[in-house]
Protein backbone atom coordinates (compact mmCIF):
# COMPACT_ATOMS: atom_id res chain seq x y z
CA UNK A 1 0.00 0.00 0.00
CA UNK A 2 2.70 2.31 0.06
CA UNK A 3 4.58 4.23 -2.66
CA UNK A 4 8.47 4.04 -2.80
CA UNK A 5 10.44 4.46 -5.71
CA UNK A 6 11.22 2.00 -8.28
CA UNK A 7 13.63 -0.97 -9.02
CA UNK A 8 16.01 0.33 -11.56
CA UNK A 9 19.25 1.67 -10.66
CA UNK A 10 20.14 4.06 -13.23
CA UNK A 11 16.72 6.13 -12.77
CA UNK A 12 17.72 6.30 -8.59
CA UNK A 13 21.08 7.27 -9.49
CA UNK A 14 18.85 10.31 -11.35
CA UNK A 15 16.63 11.30 -9.32
CA UNK A 16 18.78 11.42 -6.07
CA UNK A 17 21.01 13.35 -8.32
CA UNK A 18 18.08 16.36 -8.85
CA UNK A 19 16.90 16.12 -5.79
CA UNK A 20 20.07 16.21 -4.07
CA UNK A 21 20.72 19.50 -1.47
CA UNK A 22 23.52 21.93 -2.52
CA UNK A 23 26.48 22.15 0.36
CA UNK A 24 24.48 24.89 1.76
CA UNK A 25 21.03 23.50 1.85
CA UNK A 26 22.85 20.18 3.90
CA UNK A 27 23.98 22.47 6.28
CA UNK A 28 20.75 24.44 7.22
CA UNK A 29 19.29 21.68 10.30
CA UNK A 30 15.50 22.74 9.18
CA UNK A 31 15.87 22.56 5.64
CA UNK A 32 12.68 22.52 3.72
CA UNK A 33 12.02 20.93 0.32
CA UNK A 34 10.68 23.61 -2.05
CA UNK A 35 8.09 21.21 -2.94
CA UNK A 36 7.02 20.60 0.35
CA UNK A 37 3.30 21.97 0.01
CA UNK A 38 1.87 20.54 3.18
CA UNK A 39 4.55 22.19 5.58
CA UNK A 40 3.41 24.97 4.02
CA UNK A 41 -0.36 24.73 4.10
CA UNK A 42 -0.04 23.94 7.72
CA UNK A 43 2.27 26.63 8.45
CA UNK A 44 4.44 25.10 10.16
CA UNK A 45 7.16 27.89 9.74
CA UNK A 46 5.09 29.63 11.63
CA UNK A 47 4.04 27.40 14.29
CA UNK A 48 7.90 26.02 14.67
CA UNK A 49 8.63 29.60 16.44
CA UNK A 50 6.01 28.95 19.19
CA UNK A 51 6.06 25.42 19.51
CA UNK A 52 8.38 22.13 18.02
CA UNK A 53 6.52 19.06 20.15
CA UNK A 54 9.64 19.07 22.47
CA UNK A 55 8.78 17.06 25.48
CA UNK A 56 6.26 15.27 24.08
CA UNK A 57 6.35 11.25 23.73
CA UNK A 58 5.40 10.23 20.44
CA UNK A 59 5.26 6.18 19.79
CA UNK A 60 5.35 5.48 15.87
CA UNK A 61 4.74 1.26 15.35
CA UNK A 62 5.90 0.70 11.48
CA UNK A 63 7.73 -2.09 9.53
CA UNK A 64 11.71 -1.39 9.81
CA UNK A 65 13.40 2.01 10.44
CA UNK A 66 16.98 2.89 9.14
CA UNK A 67 18.30 5.51 11.16
CA UNK A 68 20.59 6.54 9.06
CA UNK A 69 18.89 8.57 6.70
CA UNK A 70 20.33 11.98 6.89
CA UNK A 71 17.00 13.66 7.92
CA UNK A 72 16.62 11.72 11.43
CA UNK A 73 20.39 13.03 12.08
CA UNK A 74 19.67 14.79 15.16
CA UNK A 75 16.20 14.05 16.11
CA UNK A 76 15.48 12.00 19.68
CA UNK A 77 14.80 8.88 18.56
CA UNK A 78 14.72 5.43 20.43
CA UNK A 79 14.52 2.11 19.75
CA UNK A 80 12.09 0.35 21.48
CA UNK A 81 10.75 -2.96 21.49
CA UNK A 82 9.71 -5.11 17.94
CA UNK A 83 7.00 -7.77 18.00
CA UNK A 84 9.40 -10.47 18.66
CA UNK A 85 9.93 -9.33 22.29
CA UNK A 86 13.64 -7.95 21.48
CA UNK A 87 14.60 -4.53 20.94
CA UNK A 88 14.00 -2.93 17.47
CA UNK A 89 16.92 -2.34 15.39
CA UNK A 90 18.10 0.33 12.70
CA UNK A 91 18.59 -1.65 9.42
CA UNK A 92 20.52 1.00 7.27
CA UNK A 93 20.25 0.15 3.39
CA UNK A 94 17.30 -1.94 4.18
CA UNK A 95 14.42 -1.60 1.55
CA UNK A 96 12.34 -2.55 4.18
CA UNK A 97 12.63 0.26 6.48
CA UNK A 98 11.15 2.28 3.71
CA UNK A 99 8.24 3.52 4.86
CA UNK A 100 9.34 3.06 8.38
CA UNK A 101 11.57 5.73 8.17
CA UNK A 102 9.70 8.24 6.12
CA UNK A 103 7.08 7.82 8.41
CA UNK A 104 9.51 8.97 11.47
CA UNK A 105 10.52 11.46 8.97
CA UNK A 106 7.45 13.61 8.55
CA UNK A 107 7.20 13.45 12.19
CA UNK A 108 10.56 13.89 13.51
CA UNK A 109 12.99 15.03 10.55
CA UNK A 110 15.52 17.28 11.10
CA UNK A 111 15.95 18.83 7.36
CA UNK A 112 19.38 18.03 6.51
CA UNK A 113 18.89 18.43 3.14
CA UNK A 114 15.41 16.33 3.08
CA UNK A 115 12.43 17.07 5.31
CA UNK A 116 11.72 18.95 8.69
CA UNK A 117 8.83 16.94 10.32
CA UNK A 118 5.60 18.00 12.28
CA UNK A 119 7.14 18.14 15.43
CA UNK A 120 10.98 17.83 14.75
CA UNK A 121 12.03 18.34 18.70
CA UNK A 122 9.92 15.57 19.99
CA UNK A 123 10.70 12.34 21.63
CA UNK A 124 10.15 9.70 19.50
CA UNK A 125 10.28 5.90 20.48
CA UNK A 126 9.91 3.63 17.41
CA UNK A 127 8.54 0.11 17.54
CA UNK A 128 9.30 -2.48 14.83
CA UNK A 129 6.37 -3.92 13.79
CA UNK A 130 8.36 -6.14 10.75
CA UNK A 131 9.26 -9.60 12.36
CA UNK A 132 12.21 -9.82 10.58
CA UNK A 133 13.49 -6.01 9.91
CA UNK A 134 14.58 -6.87 6.36
CA UNK A 135 11.93 -8.35 5.01
CA UNK A 136 7.95 -7.00 4.88
CA UNK A 137 6.66 -9.35 7.62
CA UNK A 138 4.54 -7.01 9.50
CA UNK A 139 2.58 -8.75 12.38
CA UNK A 140 -0.19 -7.20 14.61
CA UNK A 141 0.53 -4.26 15.75
CA UNK A 142 -1.60 -4.73 18.50
CA UNK A 143 1.03 -6.24 21.56
CA UNK A 144 3.09 -3.12 20.31
CA UNK A 145 0.04 -0.28 21.09
CA UNK A 146 0.11 -1.90 24.65
CA UNK A 147 3.94 -1.63 24.77
CA UNK A 148 4.01 2.03 24.04
CA UNK A 149 1.42 3.39 26.52
CA UNK A 150 3.31 1.21 28.93
CA UNK A 151 6.24 3.46 28.42
CA UNK A 152 4.32 6.56 28.37
CA UNK A 153 3.47 7.72 25.22
CA UNK A 154 1.37 10.85 24.91
CA UNK A 155 0.55 10.46 21.21
CA UNK A 156 0.74 6.59 19.16
CA UNK A 157 1.25 6.96 15.62
CA UNK A 158 0.29 3.68 13.55
CA UNK A 159 0.23 3.93 9.72
CA UNK A 160 -0.39 0.19 8.96
CA UNK A 161 -3.37 -1.89 8.25
CA UNK A 162 -2.56 -5.04 9.76
CA UNK A 163 -4.07 -7.49 12.52
CA UNK A 164 -8.02 -7.96 13.06
CA UNK A 165 -10.06 -6.11 15.18
CA UNK A 166 -9.98 -8.76 17.83
CA UNK A 167 -6.47 -7.95 18.31
CA UNK A 168 -5.99 -4.19 17.94
CA UNK A 169 -9.43 -3.26 19.39
CA UNK A 170 -8.97 -4.11 23.30
CA UNK A 171 -5.02 -2.85 22.52
CA UNK A 172 -6.56 0.60 21.48
CA UNK A 173 -8.78 0.75 24.19
CA UNK A 174 -5.79 -0.37 26.84
CA UNK A 175 -3.55 2.76 25.22
CA UNK A 176 -6.68 5.04 25.55
CA UNK A 177 -7.28 4.11 29.25
CA UNK A 178 -3.72 4.81 29.56
CA UNK A 179 -4.03 8.46 28.74
CA UNK A 180 -2.28 7.91 24.93
CA UNK A 181 -4.33 9.15 21.75
CA UNK A 182 -4.35 6.38 19.23
CA UNK A 183 -3.74 7.70 15.42
CA UNK A 184 -3.98 5.48 12.69
CA UNK A 185 -4.09 4.93 8.89
CA UNK A 186 -7.54 5.00 7.61
CA UNK A 187 -6.84 2.16 4.90
CA UNK A 188 -5.40 1.72 1.16
CA UNK A 189 -6.52 2.87 -1.55
CA UNK A 190 -10.02 2.17 -2.34
CA UNK A 191 -11.02 -0.17 0.94
CA UNK A 192 -14.81 0.17 1.21
CA UNK A 193 -14.29 0.45 5.08
CA UNK A 194 -11.97 1.34 7.61
CA UNK A 195 -9.08 -0.86 8.47
CA UNK A 196 -7.78 -2.45 11.66
CA UNK A 197 -6.33 -0.66 13.97
CA UNK A 198 -7.94 2.51 12.56
CA UNK A 199 -11.80 1.53 12.85
CA UNK A 200 -11.25 0.74 16.96
CA UNK A 201 -13.69 2.66 19.40
CA UNK A 202 -12.03 5.51 20.13
CA UNK A 203 -9.31 5.38 17.89
CA UNK A 204 -8.44 8.29 15.45
CA UNK A 205 -8.72 7.22 11.68
CA UNK A 206 -7.33 9.38 9.22
CA UNK A 207 -7.84 9.95 5.59
CA UNK A 208 -6.02 11.92 2.90
CA UNK A 209 -6.05 15.21 1.17
CA UNK A 210 -4.16 16.72 -1.48
CA UNK A 211 -2.81 20.57 -1.85
CA UNK A 212 -6.22 22.01 -2.74
CA UNK A 213 -7.69 20.32 0.67
CA UNK A 214 -9.86 17.81 -1.67
CA UNK A 215 -10.44 14.30 -0.04
CA UNK A 216 -7.76 11.50 -1.84
CA UNK A 217 -9.68 9.88 -4.81
CA UNK A 218 -8.67 6.79 -3.18
CA UNK A 219 -10.30 7.92 0.09
CA UNK A 220 -11.02 4.45 2.07
CA UNK A 221 -14.08 3.91 3.85
CA UNK A 222 -16.80 5.64 1.41
CA UNK A 223 -18.93 2.52 1.45
CA UNK A 224 -18.58 1.67 4.64
CA UNK A 225 -21.50 2.45 7.63
CA UNK A 226 -21.00 4.95 10.55
CA UNK A 227 -20.06 2.22 13.16
CA UNK A 228 -16.53 2.68 11.60
CA UNK A 229 -15.32 5.89 10.01
CA UNK A 230 -13.11 8.59 9.26
CA UNK A 231 -12.21 11.05 12.08
CA UNK A 232 -10.18 13.48 10.27
CA UNK A 233 -8.29 14.33 6.86
CA UNK A 234 -4.80 15.28 6.61
CA UNK A 235 -2.29 15.92 3.68
CA UNK A 236 -1.74 12.68 2.28
CA UNK A 237 -1.51 13.05 -1.75
CA UNK A 238 2.03 13.58 -3.47
CA UNK A 239 3.25 14.12 0.12
CA UNK A 240 7.35 14.80 0.04
CA UNK A 241 8.60 12.66 2.57
CA UNK A 242 11.43 10.73 1.48
CA UNK A 243 11.47 6.86 0.48
CA UNK A 244 14.14 3.66 -0.28
CA UNK A 245 14.20 1.55 -3.44
CA UNK A 246 13.15 -2.22 -2.72
CA UNK A 247 16.69 -4.17 -2.46
CA UNK A 248 16.57 -6.41 0.92
CA UNK A 249 20.35 -4.64 1.51
CA UNK A 250 22.01 -1.70 -0.16
CA UNK A 251 18.68 0.37 -0.57
CA UNK A 252 19.39 3.62 -2.05
CA UNK A 253 17.38 6.54 0.07
CA UNK A 254 15.95 9.28 -2.16
CA UNK A 255 15.42 12.53 0.48
CA UNK A 256 11.81 13.64 0.13
CA UNK A 257 10.32 11.40 -2.38
CA UNK A 258 6.48 12.08 -2.56
CA UNK A 259 3.75 9.70 -1.05
CA UNK A 260 0.73 9.32 -1.28
CA UNK A 261 -2.17 7.37 1.20
CA UNK A 262 -3.38 7.53 4.91
CA UNK A 263 0.18 6.83 5.92
CA UNK A 264 1.36 9.86 5.96
CA UNK A 265 -1.74 11.92 6.56
CA UNK A 266 -1.19 9.69 10.11
CA UNK A 267 1.79 10.96 11.08
CA UNK A 268 1.13 14.55 10.55
CA UNK A 269 -1.66 14.09 12.05
CA UNK A 270 0.66 12.43 15.43
CA UNK A 271 3.08 15.27 15.14
CA UNK A 272 0.33 17.80 15.26
CA UNK A 273 -0.73 16.59 18.10
CA UNK A 274 2.51 16.80 19.66
CA UNK A 275 2.51 20.11 19.25
CA UNK A 276 -0.60 21.26 20.94
CA UNK A 277 0.57 18.56 23.63
CA UNK A 278 3.95 20.68 24.16
CA UNK A 279 1.81 24.02 24.61
CA UNK A 280 -0.59 22.68 26.58
CA UNK A 281 0.94 19.95 29.01
CA UNK A 282 -1.51 19.57 31.06
CA UNK A 283 -4.41 18.41 28.14
CA UNK A 284 -5.50 14.50 28.39
CA UNK A 285 -5.37 12.72 25.56
CA UNK A 286 -8.84 12.76 25.71
CA UNK A 287 -8.86 16.21 25.18
CA UNK A 288 -6.60 16.44 22.39
CA UNK A 289 -8.97 14.43 20.27
CA UNK A 290 -11.83 16.88 21.43
CA UNK A 291 -9.40 19.61 20.23
CA UNK A 292 -8.35 18.15 16.91
CA UNK A 293 -11.92 17.59 16.19
CA UNK A 294 -13.29 20.58 17.55
CA UNK A 295 -10.58 22.72 15.48
CA UNK A 296 -10.66 22.13 11.88
CA UNK A 297 -10.12 24.48 9.30
CA UNK A 298 -13.13 22.54 6.84
CA UNK A 299 -15.59 25.67 6.81
CA UNK A 300 -13.98 28.30 8.18
CA UNK A 301 -17.18 28.85 10.68
CA UNK A 302 -16.20 29.22 13.82
CA UNK A 303 -19.97 27.77 14.90
CA UNK A 304 -20.00 25.00 13.17
CA UNK A 305 -19.50 21.28 14.14
CA UNK A 306 -20.66 18.19 12.79
CA UNK A 307 -19.40 15.39 9.85
CA UNK A 308 -19.57 14.30 6.62
CA UNK A 309 -18.25 12.35 4.25
CA UNK A 310 -15.00 12.13 3.14
CA UNK A 311 -13.29 14.21 5.37
CA UNK A 312 -15.21 13.47 8.66
CA UNK A 313 -14.93 16.26 11.28
CA UNK A 314 -13.11 18.37 8.72
CA UNK A 315 -9.05 19.13 7.62
CA UNK A 316 -6.40 19.24 10.31
CA UNK A 317 -5.67 22.48 10.74
CA UNK A 318 -2.87 23.08 13.36
CA UNK A 319 -2.88 26.65 13.79
CA UNK A 320 -6.70 26.28 15.08
CA UNK A 321 -5.64 23.60 17.50
CA UNK A 322 -3.26 25.74 19.16
CA UNK A 323 -5.73 28.98 19.27
CA UNK A 324 -7.21 27.61 22.76
CA UNK A 325 -6.61 25.21 25.63
CA UNK A 326 -7.95 22.12 25.43
CA UNK A 327 -8.38 21.49 29.05
CA UNK A 328 -11.46 23.15 28.30
CA UNK A 329 -12.55 20.17 26.86
CA UNK A 330 -14.42 17.22 28.74
CA UNK A 331 -12.24 14.71 29.83
CA UNK A 332 -13.63 12.28 27.36
CA UNK A 333 -12.94 10.25 24.17
CA UNK A 334 -15.52 11.62 21.59
CA UNK A 335 -15.19 8.89 19.05
CA UNK A 336 -15.51 5.45 21.29
CA UNK A 337 -19.54 5.59 20.55
CA UNK A 338 -18.94 6.73 16.96
CA UNK A 339 -18.93 9.83 15.01
CA UNK A 340 -23.31 10.61 15.55
CA UNK A 341 -22.76 10.00 18.97
CA UNK A 342 -19.87 12.60 18.90
CA UNK A 343 -21.64 15.26 17.37
CA UNK A 344 -24.60 15.01 19.51
CA UNK A 345 -22.89 14.59 22.83
CA UNK A 346 -19.82 17.51 22.35
CA UNK A 347 -21.02 20.43 20.41
CA UNK A 348 -19.08 23.38 20.58
CA UNK A 349 -21.12 24.59 23.41
CA UNK A 350 -19.36 21.98 26.19
CA UNK A 351 -16.16 23.79 26.05
CA UNK A 352 -15.38 25.30 29.22
CA UNK A 353 -18.60 23.64 30.40
CA UNK A 354 -18.15 21.11 33.84
CA UNK A 355 -21.46 19.81 33.48
CA UNK A 356 -22.35 16.96 31.48
CA UNK A 357 -22.62 17.56 28.21
CA UNK A 358 -26.13 17.11 26.54
CA UNK A 359 -27.26 17.43 22.87
CA UNK A 360 -27.26 20.47 20.80
CA UNK A 361 -29.10 21.41 17.91
CA UNK A 362 -26.50 23.69 16.82
CA UNK A 363 -24.77 19.99 15.60
CA UNK A 364 -25.66 18.43 12.58
CA UNK A 365 -24.32 15.14 10.99
CA UNK A 366 -25.78 15.69 7.28
CA UNK A 367 -27.22 12.50 5.61
CA UNK A 368 -26.97 13.99 2.51
CA UNK A 369 -23.42 14.30 3.44
CA UNK A 370 -22.89 11.51 4.99
CA UNK A 371 -23.84 9.57 1.37
CA UNK A 372 -21.33 11.97 -0.65
CA UNK A 373 -18.89 10.31 -3.10
CA UNK A 374 -15.22 11.05 -4.44
CA UNK A 375 -16.42 12.16 -7.81
CA UNK A 376 -18.80 14.78 -5.88
CA UNK A 377 -15.42 15.57 -3.49
CA UNK A 378 -13.85 16.33 -6.25
CA UNK A 379 -16.61 18.84 -8.09
CA UNK A 380 -14.77 21.63 -6.18
CA UNK A 381 -17.79 22.70 -3.66
CA UNK A 382 -15.66 20.40 -0.95
CA UNK A 383 -13.48 21.88 1.85
CA UNK A 384 -12.15 25.74 2.04
CA UNK A 385 -8.21 25.64 1.46
CA UNK A 386 -6.17 24.41 4.14
CA UNK A 387 -5.27 28.28 5.41
CA UNK A 388 -7.53 31.03 4.15
CA UNK A 389 -5.21 33.26 2.24
CA UNK A 390 -2.56 30.77 2.09
CA UNK A 391 -0.13 31.48 -1.43
CA UNK A 392 0.03 28.56 -3.26
CA UNK A 393 3.12 26.52 -3.38
CA UNK A 394 5.23 25.78 -6.65
CA UNK A 395 5.31 21.92 -7.07
CA UNK A 396 8.94 20.38 -7.87
CA UNK A 397 8.88 18.41 -11.05
CA UNK A 398 11.41 15.27 -11.31
CA UNK A 399 11.97 14.03 -14.61
CA UNK A 400 13.01 10.18 -13.96
CA UNK A 401 10.65 9.73 -10.89
CA UNK A 402 9.06 5.90 -11.43
CA UNK A 403 5.70 4.97 -10.76
CA UNK A 404 5.91 3.49 -6.59
CA UNK A 405 5.98 -0.04 -5.93
CA UNK A 406 3.00 -1.50 -3.90
CA UNK A 407 4.06 -2.49 -0.23
CA UNK A 408 2.02 -5.35 1.19
CA UNK A 409 0.15 -3.59 4.21
CA UNK A 410 0.99 0.04 5.47
CA UNK A 411 -1.87 2.17 4.96
CA UNK A 412 -1.07 4.14 1.81
CA UNK A 413 -2.28 3.64 -2.10
CA UNK A 414 -1.46 0.63 -3.69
Amino acid sequence: MSRGPGRLAALLVLVVALLAPSTAQASLARYQPDDAWWYSALRLDEVHRETTGKGVKVAIIDGSIDLTVPELRGADITLGRSVTGKKSVSVPGAGAANHGTAMTVLVAGQGNGGVTGVAPDAEVTFYQANRDPYTDSLASPAALIEQAARDGADVISVSLASGDADENDPAVRKAIAAGAVVVAGGGEAGSPGISSPASAPGAVAVGAADRNAKAWSEQPGQRDDLSATLAITAPGVEVPAGASSTERRGAVWTPAYPRTGTSPATAITAGALALVKQKFPDATGNQLVQQLIHSTGRSGDADYFGWERPNGFGILSVRNMLERDPTGWPDENPLTRGVEAAVKTYPLSVYGDSADPAPSAETTTSPAAADTTDAAADDGTGPLPWVLGAVAVLVLVTAGIVVARRHHRPSEEA
